[in-house]
C-alpha cells in the first residue's frame, strides 16, 4: 500500500516550516550583529586618525562643526558638548553619561541570539520528530528491503529537517561571540578617542596660564625688595647711622 497523500504533505508543510524558523532566527541574529556593529555614526578609531597625533582646540572646533551637519550624530554631538563643560566635575559626569547610553545602543539585542540559537535548536528536533512520527505512522505495510528502504527515506527527512535547525543554531551562536567581540573593541576605541579629545579640549591654549601662574609664585631674588619690608642691607646702614649718632 503506498502512504497515503496526507502524510506526504504533512511533511512537506514541517519542512517549510523548519526552513522559515531557522531563517528567522538567522535574520534576528543578523539584526543584532549590525546594531552591535553600528552603535554611532562615526567610527571612533576614524576620529582618532583624524586628530592626529597630537590635537588641539582647532581640532577639536572643526570636528564639532563636521558633526553638526550629520543628521544621526547625536551621541558624538552630545560627547563633544559634555567635554566642553567648564567643571571637572560635571565633565566627567557627562563624559560617563555617553558612555553609559553607548553601553546601552551596543547591548541591545544582546539577548536574541541566545535566544534564537536555542529556539531553532528546539525547534529543529521538535519538528524533525514530527515528521519521523507521521513517516512511521503511515508507513505502508511493507517487508525486506523495501520496508528498509522507505524506513531510511523517512530517517533521512527527520534529519533534514532536524539539520536545518541545527545550521541556524550554530549561525546565532557566531553571531553572539562575534558581536562580543565587536562591543569590546567598540569600547576600547572610544576610550582612545575620548582621551584624544580631551587632550585637544585642554590642550596647548592652557599653557600661557600655568606660566604666568608659576612666575607668580616665583621666589625673590637676592638684593630684590621683600613685599611690605623694604631693602634689607638699607635697613642695617640706618641702624648703624643711628648708633653713630647715639
Amino acid at each position: 500500500m503506498p502512504a497515503r497523500p496526507g502524510s506526504i504533505e504533512g511533511s512537506v508543510v514541517i519542512i517549510a516550516a523548519s526552513i522559515v524558523m531557522a531563517l528567522a532566527c538567522v535574520l534576528a541574529s543578523g539584526r543584532r550583529l549590525w546594531l552591535a556593529a553600528k552603535p554611532t555614526v562615526i567610527h571612533p578609531d576614524d576620529v582618532v586618525a583624524w586628530l592626529g597625533p597630537s590635537p588641539d582646540r582647532s581640532k577639536l572646533e572643526a570636528l564639532r562643526a563636521m558633526v553638526a551637519d550629520v543628521p544621526d550624530a547625536d551621541w558624538e554631538r552630545d560627547l563633544l558638548d559634555a567635554l566642553a563643560q567648564e567643571g571637572s566635575e560635571a565633565r566627567a559626569a557627562l563624559v560617563n553619561e555617553q558612555l553609559t547610553e553607548l553601553d546601552l545602543r551596543m547591548q541591545r539585542w544582546a539577548r536574541v541570539p541566545r535566544v534564537c540559537a536555542s529556539v531553532s535548536t528546539s525547534f529543529g528536533i521538535l519538528l524533525g520528530t514530527l515528521v519521523l512520527r507521521n513517516g512511521l505512522a503511515n508507513a505502508p505495510d511493507l517487508s525486506g528491503e523495501v520496508g528498509e528502504l522507505f524506513v531510511r527515506g523517512v530517517f533521512r527527512d527527520a534529519m533534514s529537517v532536524a539539520a536545518f535547525g541545527i545550521v541556524g543554531t550554530a549561525f546565532c551562536i557566531a553571531v553572539h561571540a562575534h558581536a562580543r567581540r565587536m562591543t569590546r573593541a567598540r569600547l576600547e576605541a572610544t576610550d582612545r578617542m575620548i582621551e584624544k579629545l580631551e587632550g585637544a579640549a585642554a590642550g596647548p591654549s592652557d599653557e600661557p596660564h600655568d606660566a604666568a601662574r608659576g612666575t607668580d609664585r616665583r621666589s625673590p631674588e637676592p638684593g630684590e625688595r621683600l613685599e611690605g619690608g623694604g631693602d634689607p642691607a638699607g635697613s642695617s646702614e640706618a641702624d648703624g647711622s643711628a648708633r653713630t649718632e647715639k
